[in-house]
């Protein structure tokens, strides 16, 4: 894992930290900045994109749990069961659930975080409208959640109900996707913005309840881009760029145009889950 700084334009990233991952895809941070999810595919990932297989029941993959002082990661051996090639990880607004989607088995997981640096999870509960799901985001209110499917080239939308972690999801939203894996949501909740891995691009969609109306693609200086993170007041976009390995994409948005300028010289090695705090 790299801890990099912001100022301005410029991103400065020292070595990388922390241990006891194994395929490191995607990341999540508590509200407090305290402690750190990460997930571990265990499967892999390559330049060319998603490793995973589609195999319904596998058992495979786990989170690492990590607290967090000053830049170091002080991380647990890794947690969590049941999961199924997992992909994408989302926290609740208030740190109390852990959603965790599993490639392999077209599934979500509700997990709790417990004393110990560990996690419980509940049975991962399937879905019939995932299609190798990838990444996971929960609105500001925590009342709905988008995933995207990778294999089916679409973004699902659930809500929860009333207040609980069961929920309902609709049929899967068809718009210009290309293998969609990141997802990223505005401050407000009314934008999401979807990575396009095989087509080099982001979709940017408005959030109308549970409907999503979407535009064209858009970005420029991405390959194969995996992860997404926007700054905390939604006018910028961070990408990473599994294709190169050593990059990220800075984005200012307006409306439904990423203009992007890539950072180069970073010590990644298959980037993927960014995170910002």
């Amino acid at each position: 894992m790299s801890v990099c700084k912001i100022s301005g334009t410029t991103i400065t990233c020292g070595t990388s930290t922390g241990t006891n991952f194994n395929n490191p895809i995607a990341i999540t941070i508590s509200s407090d900045g305290s402690t750190a999810y990460v997930v571990n595919l265990v499967g892999g990932v390559s330049g060319s994109g998603i490793a995973f297989t589609n195999e319904v029941g596998a058992v495979t993959g786990s989170v690492t749990v990590c607290s967090i002082s000053d830049d170091s990661f002080n991380c647990s051996v890794p947690t969590g069961l049941g999961f199924s090639f997992p992909y994408g990880i989302a926290l609740s607004s208030d740190d109390s659930k852990v959603f965790v989607t599993n490639a392999g088995g077209n599934s979500l997981s509700v997990c709790a975080p417990v004393a110990g640096s560990n996690l419980t999870c509940d049975d991962s509960v399937a879905v019939e409208y995932f299609n190798n799901p990838a990444g996971i985001v929960l609105s500001p209110d925590d009342t709905t959640f988008f995933v995207t499917n990778a294999g089916s080239d679409s973004v699902v939308v659930c809500t929860f109900i009333n207040g609980t972690s069961n929920f309902t999801c609709g049929p899967p939203v068809n718009g210009s996707f290309g293998e969609p894996l990141g997802i990223a949501i505005s401050p407000n909740g009314e934008t999401i913005y979807v990575v396009n891995n095989r087509d080099d691009s982001v979709t940017i969609c408005d959030v109308n309840g549970t409907t999503l109306s979407c535009g064209t693609q858009t970005g420029s200086g991405l390959t194969r881009p995996f992860g997404i993170a926007l700054s905390p007041d939604g006018s910028v976009a961070y990408i990473t760029n599994a294709g190169t390995n050593s990059t990220i994409t800075e984005c200012e948005i307006s409306g439904k145009t990423l203009n992007c300028t890539e950072e180069t010289g970073f010590e990644f090695e298959s980037s993927t889950g960014i995170v910002i705090v």
